[in-house]
C-alpha cells in the first residue's frame, strides 16, 4: 500500500500515488502542487511517521479528528476554530430559491450541520421564507454528537419535503409560493440582538426591486453590531453577485461567498497553487469568514504570514514549507523582500508587516487600494460558478 504523505525537501505533500490508488477524487484545484492537508486521526498518524520529529502540531491544536472530516478535506485545526466564541446562535435564511437549486441548498445546509455539530452553541435556526414556520435546532446536554446529526438531519430532510410538495400543489392548481423581496428578507435577518451567526442563502436578484432600499437597510448597521450576515449565492447571475459582492466590502460584519469553483479559482488567483484551497476550507469560510480573520486572508493578493499559514493548516510550517508556499504565490517578488519577516513575525498580520514598511520600498506604498482589496472581479466572469 502506497503511503498516504510525502516529505520531502522538509516539505508535506499528499501522495498522488495512494490518491490513484485508492480512487480518490481530490476537490483540490492543483493536489499535486498544493501543501497536505490532514483530516482525519488515521491521516495524522499517517503523516507523523513520515514526518518524525519535525511533525509539530500548531499549539492548542485539537486532534479529536473523525473519519467523516475526509470527504470534505477539512484541515487539521479547524475544530479550535470552532471554540473561539462563546456560544453563538446560529440563523439560516432561505429566500425564493429556485427550484432547481433546493437540493444544492439542502446538501448545503447538511454540510453545514455536519460541522457545526462540534461546536457548542446556543440554537441554529433554519427559516424558509416560502413556508411557515421555522426548524429550531438545540442539543440537550446529555446527547451525543451522532443523535443530534441524526434527528436534526431528518428534521432538514422533512422541511424540503414539505417544500417540494407545496410547490408540486402549487403547480397543480396553477399557483405559485408567496415571494418576497431581499429587502423584506433582510428586515427579519437582521433584527436579532447579541452575539448571532446569520447567513441568507440567496438566488438570482435580476428581478428584485427592492434593492436600493436593502443597500440603505445593509448600510445603516452599525460597525459596533456584533451580529455577523454571511450572504451564500446560489445563482450564476453576475449582476446578483456584483451586487452582494459590493455590499460585503462596504457594510461591516458582512461577507459573501459564491459558489466552490469560482471561490477555489479567486484564492489560486491570491494565494498561489500551492495552499491547498479544499471544499472544507470553502465551507468553513462561508460559516467563519468574519470572525477567523485566516479565511479572509485567503482572499487578499498578498501573501499569508508563516503564523497565519500554520493556523490555517492545524500544523507548524517550517521555513522550507513557507518558503515553498511562498515561492508559488503570484506576487512573490513584489513582497520578496520581507519573506523572513513574513514567517518569522509572530505578532503581525502581512497587512502590518507591509504598511510598516511602506516607507522603504515605493513597491508597497499601493497596497491598502489593491492588494488588500478581495481579488477583482474580472476573473470570476470567466469562471464557471458551479455551486
Amino acid at each position: 500500500m502506497q503511503p498516504r504523505y510525502l516529505f520531502e525537501n522538509g516539505i508535506l505533500k499528499t501522495n498522488p500515488a495512494s490518491r490513484k490508488e485508492k480512487k480518490e477524487q481530490s476537490s483540490l484545484l492543483h493536489p499535486n502542487s498544493s501543501l497536505a492537508i490532514i483530516s482525519s486521526a488515521d491521516q495524522l498518524a499517517q503523516a507523523r511517521k513520515v514526518m518524525g520529529a519535525a511533525f509539530k502540531l500548531y499549539p492548542h491544536t485539537d486532534v479529536n479528528l473523525h473519519k467523516d472530516f475526509e470527504k470534505q478535506e477539512l484541515p487539521l485545526g479547524f475544530l479550535e476554530t470552532l471554540s473561539l466564541s462563546p456560544k453563538p446562535k446560529f440563523r439560516f435564511f432561505v429566500v425564493d430559491i429556485a427550484e432547481e437549486n433546493l437540493l444544492k441548498v439542502e446538501e448545503r445546509l447538511h454540510d453545514f450541520i455536519n460541522i457545526l455539530k462540534y461546536k457548542p452553541f446556543e440554537s441554529i435556526e433554519i427559516k424558509f421564507f416560502m413556508l411557515p414556520g421555522s426548524v429550531d435546532l438545540e442539543r440537550q446536554d446529555d446527547e451525543s454528537i451522532s443523535e443530534f446529526s441524526r434527528w436534526a438531519r431528518l428534521y432538514i430532510t422533512g422541511q424540503f419535503d414539505d417544500l417540494r410538495k407545496e410547490i408540486k400543489k402549487r403547480r397543480e392548481s396553477n399557483s405559485s409560493l408567496p415571494r418576497y423581496t431581499i429587502n423584506h428578507c433582510l428586515e427579519h435577518a437582521l433584527c436579532e440582538d447579541g452575539r448571532t451567526f446569520t447567513y441568507l442563502l440567496t438566488d438570482d436578484l435580476s428581478n428584485d426591486k427592492s434593492l436600493d432600499d436593502a443597500e440603505k437597510l445593509l448600510k445603516n448597521r452599525k460597525d459596533s453590531d456584533p451580529m455577523s450576515l454571511t450572504i451564500i449565492s446560489f445563482t450564476d447571475d453576475e449582476k446578483s453577485n456584483k451586487w452582494w459582492r459590493e455590499m460585503s466590502r462596504t457594510v461591516s460584519n458582512t461577507a459573501f461567498i459564491e459558489g466552490f469553483h469560482a471561490e477555489r479559482k479567486r484564492v489560486a488567483d491570491c494565494q498561489g497553487k500551492a495552499f491547498p484551497y479544499s471544499k472544507g476550507y470553502w465551507l468553513l469560510s462561508q460559516l467563519f469568514s468574519i470572525e477567523v480573520e485566516g479565511y479572509k486572508m485567503l482572499r487578499k493578493a498578498y501573501p499569508v504570514t508563516g503564523e497565519c499559514l500554520s493556523a490555517l493548516l492545524g500544523r507548524e510550517s517550517s521555513k522550507k514549507e513557507y518558503d515553498y508556499y511562498f515561492n508559488f504565490h503570484p506576487k512573490a517578488e513584489k513582497y520578496r523582500n520581507l519573506q523572513d519577516e513574513f514567517f518569522n513575525n509572530k505578532k503581525m498580520t502581512a497587512k502590518e508587516i507591509i504598511e510598516a514598511n511602506k516607507s522603504k520600498a515605493v513597491t508597497f506604498k499601493s497596497v491598502a487600494k489593491s492588494d488588500d482589496l478581495d481579488i477583482s472581479t474580472e476573473h470570476v466572469n470567466a469562471v464557471s460558478k458551479k455551486v
